[in-house]
């Protein structure tokens, strides 16, 4: 796990970001080992996880506290249902216009999102970061290429961070 920002904090680990379990497991030690952060925010999880994916699985860790987890590219989204509750967001949301709210057989949200429209009805409630997370932010960003060995201008995750903080 590694922490760099209010925005996302609970980053999921890369080799983990096919098996449900493993994230599960990551956001709930982030959970455990941070307790007075008001959201839980992670990135990196992979699309093809969506079929198995619902709000209870992240109820089941914390459902005190809202939790977002966006993918990889920032389009899609997994939510739990007190970031539902705080975003006033429920079986008669309609979808925003190029986004979708995933729901169940009854209407409901399952709690995953597809595309920014959707998701920042959601994201929009995170608290924003003060300087000194936005400077934690950019000096995470800036050491991963090297511990990756990935060129930086090359790098999709960290314009996705640069892009997130930035716009908070």
């Amino acid at each position: 796990m590694r922490i760099y920002s209010t925005l996302n904090e609970c980053h999921l680990p890369r080799e983990s970001h096919k098996s449900v379990t493993d994230i599960l497991e990551c956001v709930r030690q982030y959970a455990k080992n941070n307790p007075s952060k008001p959201w839980i925010v992670g990135v990196d999880w992979q699309p093809e996880i969506m079929p198995y994916i619902n709000k209870s699985q992240l109820d089941a860790i914390v459902s005190s506290r809202p939790i977002i987890l966006y993918d990889f590219s920032h389009h899609n989204a997994w939510v739990n249902s007190k970031a539902l509750d705080i975003a006033g967001i429920d079986a008669h949301t309609f979808n925003p216009e190029c986004g979708h709210i995933h729901r169940d057989e009854s209407g409901e949200p399952t709690g995953v999102w597809i595309e920014l429209p959707a998701i920042q009805l959601v994201a929009k409630h995170i608290p924003k970061g003060d300087e000194q997370d936005h400077f934690e932010a950019v000096k995470w960003i800036v050491n991963q290429p090297r511990k990756e060995k990935r060129k930086p201008s090359k790098d999709h995750l960290v314009s996705s961070f640069l892009f997130t903080v930035e716009v908070r």
